[in-house]
């Protein structure tokens, strides 16, 4: 499927997919419209930072975190049509939470 049909079947596609949906939802989707509600923001590299904090705050050993990370992942090139797409369609985020992604 090329960036071009996933577009424009995107709702038809988020409809009918439940993986699509939990990986293609908006941020404001998933987290509300309240970043104030959260007090910490991790990204994936900062998740061994996250577990220990857990572990010492919870006082449990957690099992050692395997993030998914491929290096053989087949990288897009993606057109200003398609980042002008993403950008509207999800604009709510990046007006909500644009502070996250710093």
């Amino acid at each position: 499927m090329s960036v071009d049909e996933f577009i424009r079947d995107f709702d038809d596609l988020m409809k009918h997919n439940t993986d699509l949906r939990i990986h293609f939802a908006s941020q404001t989707q998933h987290y509300g419209t309240d970043p104030g509600l959260y007090t910490g923001i991790y990204k994936m590299k900062d998740l061994t930072k996250l577990k220990k904090q857990i572990e010492t705050s919870c006082q449990v050993q957690l099992p050692d975190l395997h993030l998914r990370q491929s290096h053989l992942e087949k990288r897009l090139e993606l057109q200003s049509r398609h980042i002008n797409w993403i950008t509207k369609k999800f604009s709510g985020d990046f007006e909500i939470y644009e502070s996250w992604s710093a």
